[in-house]
Protein backbone atom coordinates (compact mmCIF):
# COMPACT_ATOMS: atom_id res chain seq x y z
CA UNK A 1 0.00 0.00 0.00
CA UNK A 2 1.56 3.15 -1.04
CA UNK A 3 1.05 5.51 1.95
CA UNK A 4 3.27 8.67 0.22
CA UNK A 5 0.45 11.10 0.28
CA UNK A 6 -1.35 10.66 3.88
CA UNK A 7 0.78 11.83 6.31
CA UNK A 8 -0.21 14.43 8.54
CA UNK A 9 1.75 16.33 11.22
CA UNK A 10 0.41 18.44 13.79
CA UNK A 11 3.08 21.29 15.17
CA UNK A 12 3.22 21.26 18.79
CA UNK A 13 6.18 23.97 18.91
CA UNK A 14 8.61 25.89 16.96
CA UNK A 15 11.71 25.33 18.42
CA UNK A 16 13.42 27.35 15.75
CA UNK A 17 12.73 29.48 12.89
CA UNK A 18 14.54 31.40 10.37
CA UNK A 19 13.94 32.50 6.82
CA UNK A 20 15.80 29.03 5.75
CA UNK A 21 14.02 26.43 7.69
CA UNK A 22 12.43 25.60 11.36
CA UNK A 23 12.81 23.08 14.29
CA UNK A 24 9.48 21.65 15.10
CA UNK A 25 8.35 19.08 17.70
CA UNK A 26 5.58 17.43 16.07
CA UNK A 27 3.43 14.82 16.80
CA UNK A 28 1.89 12.23 13.98
CA UNK A 29 -1.62 12.66 13.54
CA UNK A 30 -2.03 10.04 10.54
CA UNK A 31 -0.39 8.17 8.35
CA UNK A 32 3.51 7.57 7.73
CA UNK A 33 5.59 10.13 7.92
CA UNK A 34 9.19 9.57 6.13
CA UNK A 35 12.15 12.28 6.06
CA UNK A 36 12.21 13.50 2.29
CA UNK A 37 8.06 14.29 2.02
CA UNK A 38 6.92 17.13 1.13
CA UNK A 39 4.15 19.34 3.31
CA UNK A 40 2.01 21.70 2.75
CA UNK A 41 0.14 23.64 5.58
CA UNK A 42 -3.58 22.08 5.76
CA UNK A 43 -6.35 24.32 4.65
CA UNK A 44 -9.23 22.98 6.67
CA UNK A 45 -7.22 24.47 9.71
CA UNK A 46 -5.52 27.15 7.80
CA UNK A 47 -7.53 29.07 5.29
CA UNK A 48 -5.20 31.31 4.22
CA UNK A 49 -3.57 31.99 0.79
CA UNK A 50 -1.93 28.74 -0.78
CA UNK A 51 1.74 28.50 1.11
CA UNK A 52 4.74 26.96 -0.39
CA UNK A 53 5.54 23.21 0.18
CA UNK A 54 7.49 22.31 2.99
CA UNK A 55 10.29 19.51 2.74
CA UNK A 56 10.69 17.48 5.67
CA UNK A 57 14.91 17.20 6.23
CA UNK A 58 14.98 15.19 8.98
CA UNK A 59 13.64 13.23 11.82
CA UNK A 60 14.98 12.98 15.20
CA UNK A 61 13.60 10.90 17.84
CA UNK A 62 15.00 10.37 21.27
CA UNK A 63 18.59 11.62 20.18
CA UNK A 64 18.37 9.22 16.93
CA UNK A 65 18.14 10.31 13.33
CA UNK A 66 15.12 8.07 12.15
CA UNK A 67 13.62 7.69 8.67
CA UNK A 68 9.75 7.73 9.50
CA UNK A 69 7.15 7.97 12.13
CA UNK A 70 3.59 6.95 12.30
CA UNK A 71 0.77 7.94 15.04
CA UNK A 72 0.69 8.43 17.88
CA UNK A 73 4.68 9.33 18.05
CA UNK A 74 6.25 12.67 18.65
CA UNK A 75 9.39 13.85 17.32
CA UNK A 76 11.85 16.49 16.48
CA UNK A 77 11.98 17.73 13.02
CA UNK A 78 13.42 19.96 10.33
CA UNK A 79 11.76 21.40 7.70
CA UNK A 80 12.92 24.04 5.32
CA UNK A 81 11.42 25.80 2.23
CA UNK A 82 9.38 29.09 1.60
CA UNK A 83 6.70 27.75 3.74
CA UNK A 84 8.55 27.97 7.20
CA UNK A 85 7.31 31.60 8.54
CA UNK A 86 3.48 29.78 8.07
CA UNK A 87 4.57 27.47 11.24
CA UNK A 88 2.81 27.61 14.30
CA UNK A 89 1.81 25.76 17.31
CA UNK A 90 -1.56 23.34 16.45
CA UNK A 91 -1.40 23.85 12.39
CA UNK A 92 -1.41 20.59 11.11
CA UNK A 93 1.11 19.59 8.07
CA UNK A 94 -0.61 17.07 4.90
CA UNK A 95 2.06 15.05 2.91
CA UNK A 96 2.02 16.33 -0.52
CA UNK A 97 2.42 13.34 -3.25
CA UNK A 98 5.49 13.99 -5.28
CA UNK A 99 4.76 14.74 -9.16
CA UNK A 100 4.58 11.54 -11.21
CA UNK A 101 7.75 11.54 -13.57
CA UNK A 102 8.31 9.45 -16.91
CA UNK A 103 10.81 7.97 -15.38
CA UNK A 104 8.70 6.90 -12.51
CA UNK A 105 5.88 5.25 -15.54
CA UNK A 106 8.66 3.64 -17.09
CA UNK A 107 9.75 1.87 -13.70
CA UNK A 108 7.03 1.04 -12.81
CA UNK A 109 6.22 -0.88 -16.61
CA UNK A 110 9.14 -3.48 -15.53
CA UNK A 111 7.94 -3.99 -12.44
CA UNK A 112 6.01 -7.24 -12.35
CA UNK A 113 2.83 -7.94 -9.93
CA UNK A 114 3.19 -10.31 -7.31
CA UNK A 115 0.25 -11.71 -5.77
CA UNK A 116 -1.02 -13.51 -2.22
CA UNK A 117 -2.53 -16.66 -2.32
CA UNK A 118 -5.09 -14.89 -0.21
CA UNK A 119 -5.41 -11.99 -2.74
CA UNK A 120 -6.20 -14.78 -5.32
CA UNK A 121 -8.44 -16.91 -3.08
CA UNK A 122 -10.80 -13.37 -2.61
CA UNK A 123 -10.74 -13.08 -6.25
CA UNK A 124 -11.51 -16.45 -7.07
CA UNK A 125 -14.68 -16.60 -4.55
CA UNK A 126 -15.57 -12.85 -6.19
CA UNK A 127 -15.33 -14.53 -9.34
CA UNK A 128 -17.66 -17.39 -8.16
CA UNK A 129 -19.65 -15.18 -6.35
CA UNK A 130 -20.60 -13.11 -9.58
CA UNK A 131 -19.43 -10.33 -8.33
CA UNK A 132 -16.30 -9.91 -10.59
CA UNK A 133 -18.14 -10.88 -14.17
CA UNK A 134 -15.80 -8.63 -15.66
CA UNK A 135 -12.67 -10.66 -15.17
CA UNK A 136 -13.69 -13.02 -16.70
Amino acid sequence: MDDTASGKLQIYSVEEKDPKGATCIVRCVGGRVRAGQRFEVDRDVDATADTPPLMLDRINRYERLVDFIGPPHSAQVHLSGEGVATLTRGCILSSVAPPLTVGMLIAAEDAYLTDSRDALRIMILDIKAGKADHLL
